[in-house]
C-alpha cells in the first residue's frame, strides 16, 4: 500500500510555519503507524492558502497519484487539504478515479460530505 502525507499552512511567520508543518507531519506519521500504513512520501506547502488548488506540493502529489497509483493520502484535518467544497469535490473525483483514499488523522471517521461541511464552516469562521 503506497501512502503519502500532505501538510499545509498559510501562516506567514517563518518559525511558526516550520513548527506547524512538522507537527502536522508528526501527527500524520503517528496515525499511519497506528493504522499500519507505510508512508512513501511527504508533501508540504508552507505559506499557501487552503483556497484553490494551485500549490506546488499539492500539484506534485496529484501528479504522483495519477502516475504511481497511491493508495491513500493522510492529512491532519480536511482544512489542510482544502477549505473549498468545490475543490474538495474536484479532489474527491480525482482520488476516486485512482482508488485513492483520504484519511483525516485528527477528525476520526466520517464521510467526505460531513468533512466538506466542516471545512466550509471553518472557512466561514476564519473570514468572520
Amino acid at each position: 500500500m503506497k501512502v503519502v502525507i500532505y501538510a499545509r499552512t498559510a501562516t506567514t511567520m517563518q518559525t511558526n510555519q516550520r513548527s506547524n508543518i512538522r507537527a502536522q507531519i508528526k501527527h500524520c506519521q503517528k496515525y499511519a503507524r497506528a493504522n499500519a500504513l507505510n508512508v512513501r512520501e511527504v508533501f508540504a506547502d508552507a505559506g499557501f492558502s487552503g483556497t484553490g488548488l494551485d500549490r506546488p506540493a499539492l500539484r506534485r502529489m496529484r501528479e504522483l497519484i495519477v502516475r504511481d497509483r497511491i493508495s491513500a493520502v493522510i492529512v491532519t484535518n480536511l482544512s489542510r487539504l482544502t477549505r473549498s467544497v468545490v475543490d474538495l469535490s474536484t479532489l474527491q473525483k480525482e482520488f476516486g478515479k485512482r482508488e485513492t483514499h483520504l484519511h483525516c488523522a485528527a477528525q476520526g471517521s466520517g464521510d467526505l460530505t460531513t468533512r466538506a461541511i466542516h471545512a466550509d464552516r471553518s472557512k466561514r469562521v476564519k473570514r468572520a
